[in-house]
């Protein structure tokens, strides 16, 4: 059972074979040079030479330190004697600070104040997994206050000892042991503690490129407490970890400390001028009290410079005195508010000037170089982008957060084509489009693919906005998205942003689509339809002002229209119209060529009656007619004949009353 317990003890670094320990290891300084131990004596102890003819630095009876031991038995793998420094042999009282260390004469240069009890040993402390300390006061029979101090490092930078925390704990568990918060440790003390440090004392400004050979780089503090600040232990550091160390220097209430790489301001600190640099300061524990906003790149002749808020890159280089910055005019970001999938979103920057230079990184991988851009994102999600823009001398950069999502797709329907309409197809060819969802929608960003056939297709973007209310319908023209239509067969397709088809038609016609004559949806479906137009039209003799007649044009549903002349009788326009009564305006120049039955001819339409420059259409018998009801007259040979036959008449009874009297 005791054997266990052993086992156990020593893998927690708690096992010692000796019983009571005479001394307690209480500090490591295991990355500096030079290295050393701190031991703490728990009784007096008398110290004796190996060799009694030793007159001086002589080696200690049975004295020994052990820089490494064994996990699996507590033996010692690499043991180191120890020596007394001079001819006088140290008398250890309890509670005496004793340091053994391979160079007495450099840690006494770097520890002036040290008034403990110094020894030698030429031991090589550790730094990897086999990391372990102990000490033997009977010629190595018996290690005593076994410590594996591998677990313990934490190594936040070199020159910080590993230190015990109380020193009225034995044990050496983890939990005991701290990395110093001084630099160098504290041999011959307690083991340090955390010091508040003023976090006012701040980076102000640096100088990184230079413009010419005689300058020389700087950065500056400023003391923004109310008392002067002795910066023992604190430290400038860049983003590589090299140094600039601050003992023995002091920074004023409220006034600059310069730090140049000169004699009487050194700093030994290279800046990047070329790749991504940031300052740090720091004060004793290692902690970070302030640092520079990370630049890229620094511009040559400009100081980088703190406003209280932020940094700015500024020609006006003012070391030791308040910074002076540029008067920066911000640009405006502008963003699509909605954003989506496979559809391109606007990005624009206001306010700068044209030769201002400008990068967008939207977050996936991508750039634009334009002040206004169009970016299309792949796939849904929130991305994070910025945009970097020069005002003045510096360059800003702006954060932003864009999620994308998916486009929604919106009701919306073709229902009227109209390919071949009176007059120019390139100026008149409309389609017109039916918004049948809940909100208002702006087609801004969609396209009109037109084509003869699936294969021959080529897309239009609707390239301004086109607004349709709900449940509203509207024409768009050429104007707005530049399609052409086909005169005999097409297939038109209205698609979404992203490319997809919100509705499609194909329309064919072997002989040709007529002049005026549309394709239009309905309940059942599509149907062409021909309307009647009105706007003006001129008749017969283009040379009387009263052959030109002002009338509106109407479609007939399920009637025949019939134009009546003399003894011509015609039916017009046959039509089928989901609307009886629709009304629509064309404009018809010169003549008006109108089917019958599936044939053409011309009807001169001459002295058509009309009431206020509106033609008088009249209905008989479910027939239209253009012309006014005529009184039937009698033939004139008829009339010429009754009127020489009554003359006759007349002349001859004239004649034989004369002949009688």
């Amino acid at each position: 059972m005791a054997l266990l317990f052993a086992v156990f003890f020593v893998f927690n670094g708690a096992f010692s074979k000796g019983g009571s320990e005479e001394f307690l290891i209480t500090e490591i300084m295991y990355n500096d040079s030079p290295e050393w131990i701190e031991l703490v004596a728990q009784e007096e102890i008398g110290l004796t030479k190996k060799s009694l003819s030793c007159i001086a630095d002589c080696q200690l009876k049975d004295f020994y330190i052990c820089a490494k031991i064994s996990k699996t038995d507590s033996s010692c793998v690499n043991s180191y004697p120890v020596y007394a420094i001079g001819s006088k042999m140290p008398a250890i009282e309890k509670n005496d600070f004793l340091i053994i260390t391979k160079d007495p004469q450099s840690f006494v240069e770097a520890y002036e104040y040290f008034d403990g009890i110094l020894l030698k040993s030429n031991f090589n402390l550790l730094e990897n997994e086999s990391a372990s300390l102990a000490y033997s006061l009977d010629n190595k029979k018996t290690w005593k206050g076994i410590l594996y101090y591998s677990d313990f490092f934490d190594k936040k930078e070199d020159s910080r000892s590993l230190e015990r925390i109380d020193f009225d704990k034995s044990d050496n568990s983890k939990s005991n042991w701290q990395e110093s918060y001084l630099k160098k440790g504290t041999p011959g003390e307690k083991s340090s503690i955390k010091l508040k440090y003023d976090q006012k004392i701040y980076i102000n400004e640096i100088y990184p490129h230079l413009k010419s050979k005689d300058e020389k780089e700087f950065i500056e503090l400023f003391n923004a407490t109310s008392e002067d600040e002795i910066l023992n232990g604190w430290y400038i550091e860049d983003k590589v970890g090299k140094k600039c160390v601050l003992d023995k220097r002091t920074i004023n209430s409220n006034e600059y400390l310069v730090l140049k790489n000169d004699p009487e301001n050194y700093c030994d600190i290279a800046l990047n001028d070329t790749s991504e640099e940031t300052v740090y300061l720091k004060d004793p524990n290692g902690d970070t009290v302030d640092q520079t906003y990370p630049y890229k790149s620094a511009k040559e002749g400009l100081s980088y410079s703190f406003d209280g808020k932020s940094w700015h890159w500024t020609i006006f280089l003012t070391p030791g005195e308040e910074n002076i910055l540029e008067n920066i005019i911000k640009g405006k970001i502008l963003i699509d508010e909605d954003v989506y999938e496979n559809v391109y979103a606007n990005f624009s920057i206001k306010g700068l000037s044209k030769k201002a230079k400008v990068t967008w990184d939207f977050g996936d991988g991508h750039k634009s170089y334009k002040q206004e851009t169009k970016h299309k994102y792949k796939d849904k999600g929130k991305y994070d982008g910025s945009v970097k823009y020069q005002a003045g001398s510096e360059d800003v950069i702006e954060n932003f957060v864009v999620t994308v999502e998916e486009f929604p797709r919106r009701k919306v329907r073709l229902i009227t084509i109209n390919a071949n309409p009176n007059g120019s197809d390139t100026k008149n060819e409309t389609i017109t489009i039916e918004n049948k969802s809940k909100k208002k929608i702006n087609l801004l960003g969609w396209s009109i693919a037109t084509g003869s056939s699936s294969k021959k297709l080529v897309n239009h973007p609707i390239r301004e906005d086109f607004e349709i209310g709900k449940n509203k319908t509207k024409e768009i023209t050429r104007e707005i998205s530049s399609f052409s239509l086909n005169n005999k067969k097409g297939k038109i397709e209205l698609r979404y942003p992203d490319g997809e088809v919100a509705s499609k038609v194909k329309y064919k016609k072997e002989d040709g689509i007529k002049e005026g004559e549309i394709y239009e949806r309905n309940k059942d479906g599509w149907e062409w339809i021909r309307k009647i137009t009105n706007d003006k039209l001129k008749i017969a003799n283009k040379d009387s002002p009263d052959n030109e007649i002002e009338s509106k044009s109407s479609v007939i549903g399920n009637q025949s229209v019939v134009a009546e002349m003399g003894n011509k009788s015609s039916v017009i326009v046959n039509q089928t119209s989901e609307n009886n009564n629709q009304e629509l305006e064309r404009e018809a120049e010169k003549e008006l060529d109108i089917e019958i039955l599936k044939n053409h001819f011309e009807i001169e339409m001459l002295d058509l009656p009309n009431v206020l420059g509106e033609i008088v259409i009249r209905e008989e018998n479910g027939q239209y007619y253009f012309t006014p009801i005529v009184s039937e007259q009698e033939h004139y040979v008829v009339t010429f004949a009754r009127e020489i036959s009554s003359d006759l008449n007349a002349n001859m009874n004239i004649l034989l009353n004369g002949l009688m009297d």
